[in-house]
């Protein structure tokens, strides 16, 4: 295994909540092109994805879906992401789910690290909480985005803008605060360690702006892995699924060879998180677009009609359209006949 250096590349981790969708597909195919370059260079792959079963939002779906347990709705959904990963010929090595008995044994193996570390205590948490996003903000991120929107008072999702819901319950908390300094000393020191650098530029604004604790526990539902030493409480659904990476590489796992296979895995070289994902694909689509206009204008000029953007097949300056982030928020993108009709017709 270590005659060759290693190179791990993962996937987001997907929800179970919908089906796959052109989302998951674009990220995932992403990590792959990584993964069959970095093997073509040389190195040792390790390619994981899989989904996120834990949460709220899963528990509703089942419910929504006429399952009798969470359990069932995650196993009736697990076929159509290993189909389309087939389907798409996606090359990893590993595909993990966060029901499975490995991802239990190293969430509860890393509470009771958290717990001898002492960046652990009990509380009660009090603010709003968003369901469909999984995600708590605090009143100030509620309040800024309703002035921002225009919908002062209505708190809605920063995110998603769907109802948040007001959430009172006793938690666990991660000390995420004690950890501020030493994640803005790591910036400075690997300034690569976010990318695109306007990623980068955003992950650090946030961290300057003042970490608060982490929430890291619920009790107001049960479907989730539960803490070991307080089985009352289980795992906030963000916390559990982000252990996955890890967990494919022998967290937790009392072993020589587990031992020997994270010290060689870990840190992971290439994560693809999802973010803005439909909108940076249509942001490359728009770039591509341009790309291709001297040699395929008609093609080009289509392409962009498509994405309601007829006026910019028109430009001289090639170089200032392809800039990124040209792509502005709401564009109705139609569909039409095959762009390409000679290579659709060969897959039929």
């Amino acid at each position: 295994m270590a005659d060759k250096p290693s190179y791990f590349v993962t996937t987001p981790i997907y929800y179970v909540n919908a089906d796959p969708h052109l989302g998951t597909a674009y990220s995932t195919i992403l990590a792959d092109v990584q993964a069959r370059y970095r093997r073509a260079a040389g190195y040792n792959v390790k390619f994981l994805t899989g989904m996120d079963e834990h949460g709220e939002k899963v528990a509703e779906a089942a419910q929504q879906h006429g399952f009798a347990t969470p359990q069932e709705w995650c196993d009736s959904q697990a076929p159509l992401f290993k189909d389309l990963w087939q389907k798409l010929e996606i090359s990893n090595d590993d595909f993990i789910r966060t029901t499975e008995p490995r991802q239990n044994h190293a969430v509860q193996y890393l509470w009771e690290r958290m717990r001898e570390s002492g960046y652990l205590y009990k509380g009660s948490y009090d603010g709003w909480y968003c369901v469909p996003e999984e995600t708590y903000f605090t009143e100030n991120q509620v309040k800024k985005s309703d002035e921002e929107r225009g919908t002062k008072g209505e708190h809605l999702c920063p995110d998603c803008g769907r109802p948040l819901e007001r959430v009172q319950e006793e938690s666990y908390f991660f000390r995420l605060s004690a950890f501020q300094d030493k994640l803005l000393a790591l910036y400075d020191e690997r300034p690569d360690f976010v990318q695109p650098a306007f990623r980068m530029n955003e992950v650090r604004s946030f961290v300057e702006g003042g970490l608060t604790d982490l929430s890291v526990s619920r009790t107001s539902f049960d479907w989730g892995i539960k803490v070991p030493f307080d089985e009352k409480h289980v795992t906030y659904v963000w916390f559990d699924a982000l252990l996955n990476y890890m967990t494919s590489v022998g967290y937790g796992v009392d072993s020589d060879e587990a031992r020997a296979e994270l010290a060689y895995r870990w840190p992971a070289q290439y994560h693809v998180v999802g973010k803005d994902i439909i909108v940076n694909l249509l942001e490359s689509i728009r770039i591509c677009a341009h790309l291709f206009a001297p040699f395929m204008p008609e093609t080009s000029a289509e392409v962009l009609r498509r994405m309601s953007l007829g006026d910019e097949a028109d430009t001289d300056d090639l170089a200032a359209a392809c800039e990124w982030g040209g792509l502005a928020g709401g564009v109705e993108v139609t569909k039409g006949d095959a762009l390409f009709p000679r290579l659709a017709s060969e897959k039929k």
